[in-house]
């Protein structure tokens, strides 16, 4: 039976909520989470993890979730930075842009074999108290079915995932709009989707 809880949006973990957590993403399990942008469905990066969050998302496997980070330190476990990266991140992060890199040999070998992973600092305490528990990064896709619209209230995401979902923290309607996603080789920036902030290379 999935744990429905209310939090304030500009407020953190109470503690009882962050003891439940760490119960439920120790063995994979999957959570609703609010971010800066719009829910998410998340759980430990480890390869169970994942799978079921495609399964849950009926979302075909070649499409990689993005993963949401503690801190932004947090990034150099999983991907090469660049100096275009660390332009990126100090301008934008905390805040709605995913960064798309090179994956790390120091990432788990399930994420090295994407080639590419996409991470992001979010400017949402309770989203990045959530990637602290999980080892300081959680997956942070949409909560919804893959290629569907992504619902703004807990409400309305239970009736899709239902007790799939372990927990679900509520924290009143979000609406978006999603990050911007974009690809980083080297010191070139590509904008694979628009989103909230606008990417204009040749001022960073």
């Amino acid at each position: 039976m999935a744990t429905i809880v209310r939090i304030d949006r500009k407020s953190c973990l109470p503690d009882e909520v962050a003891n439940g957590l760490r119960g439920i993403l120790s063995r994979d399990g999957l959570i609703v989470y609010p971010t800066d942008t719009l829910y998410g469905l998340g759980t430990r990066i480890s390869k169970e993890g994942i799978v079921r969050v495609f399964k849950a998302k009926r979302r075909p496997t070649k499409r990689k979730p993005p993963i949401l980070l503690s801190e932004t330190h947090k990034a150099l476990d999983l991907i090469e930075p660049t100096n275009m990266f660390w332009k990126l991140a100090r301008k934008y992060w905390p805040g709605p842009l995913t960064i798309v890199a090179k994956a790390s040999v120091e990432a788990p070998e399930h994420l090295q074999e994407w080639g590419y992973v996409g991470v992001r600092l979010p400017d949402n305490c309770v989203a990045r108290e959530i990637a602290e528990i999980a080892g300081g990064y959680i997956i942070g896709t949409s909560a919804n079915i893959s290629g569907e619209p992504t619902p703004s209230t807990i409400k309305s995401i239970y009736k899709i995932f239902g007790d799939i979902v372990d927990m679900y923290i509520d924290s009143g309607p979000l609406t978006g709009p999603p990050s911007t996603v974009v690809l980083v080789e080297k010191d070139r920036v590509k904008v694979l989707r628009k989103g909230v902030i606008e990417i204009d290379a040749f001022s960073l």
